[in-house]
């Protein structure tokens, strides 16, 4: 997950877990509502300001999300299945108290945490396996970009990798 601070970018690994709720009016697409819940190693960025106002140091803070997104899946086979995602949401960031350090000592917490609320935009490509009629195995990549309101923008590329049970209610009669 990068996060940009002073024209560089900061990669750390993602970490959590998400589940997803799909109806599909037709075979070929569906609606999708999605929550996520994830976190991130201690991020680190160099030359960064100091927050009492000396000299530039060292930062590292953690940041952990939750994520609600809504949106739409094409599917393009029937036994090997194609995907291809696009949804938009909101997230909450947990931007931990950031960690200073300058001339080998630390100051805990010198950067106060903060909530950040996001829009996010995502899209995606994906491929599923149909193992029988109810289950289907797959793995999927997707990016996001999250607008801020209140912080930086943060970008991801996340991977998936899933094993769904398909049911089918026909609640609606206009459903194939």
């Amino acid at each position: 997950k990068p996060a940009r601070t002073s024209g560089k970018l900061t990669y750390v690994p993602l970490l959590g877990i998400g589940g997803r709720l799909t109806y599909a009016f037709h075979t070929r697409y569906a609606w999708e509502a999605a929550v996520a819940f994830a976190t991130g190693t201690s991020a680190s960025y160099g030359a960064f300001p100091d927050p009492g106002g000396g000299p530039a140091g060292d930062l590292a803070r953690t940041t952990r999300l939750a994520r609600l997104e809504l949106g739409a899946t094409m599917r393009l086979g029937v036994r090997y299945i194609p995907t291809l995602h696009a949804g938009v949401g909101a997230a909450i960031r947990f931007r931990g108290g950031g960690d200073f350090t300058t001339f080998g000592q630390t100051q805990d917490d010198a950067l106060a945490s903060e909530v950040v609320l996001d829009l996010v935009g995502v899209g995606g490509l994906g491929f599923d396996y149909r193992i029988n009629r109810r289950w289907i195995a797959g793995a999927s990549v997707e990016l996001r970009h999250a607008i801020p309101i209140g912080g930086p923008s943060s970008d991801s590329v996340e991977g998936f990798f899933h094993v769904s049970y398909y049911w089918y209610p026909r609640l609606f009669p206009f459903s194939d």
